[in-house]
């Protein structure tokens, strides 16, 4: 989805998912046995403000809340073994596509309240342009940003079988107490 201050990684995303959507045809069109999954991630945890072009005042931030790249890394394993056409990792991202989706007008109107998260004048930003050299450790997470460890939305999508499980239970308890309180 479009995002302020982010212009140009939104259009990559973009373009990655064209380049799959592309692949996948070719791949069906010559009969290969390859099946791709498109991973999206949500806000991740990781070094990318250290080291992605930035033209604000200070460092910059992923949107809170982020995600621990972990579970990215758990997703494409599942998706190794199991095939899943795409994946959004993380809740918080699925709402904000389907928000953006949906309701353009309504998230245009939104989108702008996350700029002022977007950066920290804390830390100075530690690049001027995206083909300048930083130092790396080669950390795969934010040494500034815990992530979250878990995201309920993407182990439910990822297995199907106790997404449904859950909306059953849940349905048979809004029955229970739908004809509980009409007894009442």
């Amino acid at each position: 989805m479009a995002s302020p201050i982010l212009g140009a990684y939104a259009a990559s995303k973009h373009a990655v998912k064209a380049y799959v959507r592309s692949l996948r045809i070719e791949l069906r069109a010559q009969g290969a046995p390859i099946a791709v999954t498109l991973i999206k991630p949500s806000g991740m945890a990781t070094p990318i403000g250290m080291h992605a072009a930035n033209h604000l005042d200070g460092e910059a931030l992923v949107p809170p809340p982020a995600y621990d790249p972990q579970l990215v890394a758990d997703t494409v394993l599942f998706c190794a073994q199991h095939y899943r056409r795409e994946v959004t990792v993380g809740g918080i991202g699925r709402a904000q596509a389907l928000l953006a989706s949906h309701c353009p007008t309504l998230f245009e109107r939104l989108a702008p309240l996350v700029i002022p998260l977007l950066s920290t004048k804390k830390r100075p930003r530690t690049m001027l342009h995206a083909l300048e050299v930083t130092q790396s450790d080669g950390h795969a997470r934010s040494p500034h940003e815990t992530g979250l460890a878990a995201s309920p939305y993407t182990s439910l999508i990822l297995r199907p079988r106790l997404g449904a499980l859950l909306g059953l239970t849940l349905s048979g308890v809004a029955l229970a107490l739908f004809q509980a309180v009409r007894r009442s």
